[in-house]
């Protein structure tokens, strides 16, 4: 085997699969469905519907 083949498998396959891990933990904190939050004139009057923090 090429000494540059045994780097490629030593160092690189790690950290690749090391940043597919990472990318899909981040994508996974992501909501699926974005939130409307509430206006502050609705906050304000009360009529505000759903997190209002």
């Amino acid at each position: 085997m090429k000494p540059s083949m045994q780097i490629w498998r030593v160092y690189s396959l790690p950290l690749l699969a090391l940043f597919s891990l990472t990318l899909t933990t981040f994508v996974g904190c992501v909501p699926i469905e974005p939130v409307a939050r509430p206006t502050l004139d609705e906050v304000r009057l009360g009529s505000a519907r759903g997190p209002t923090a």
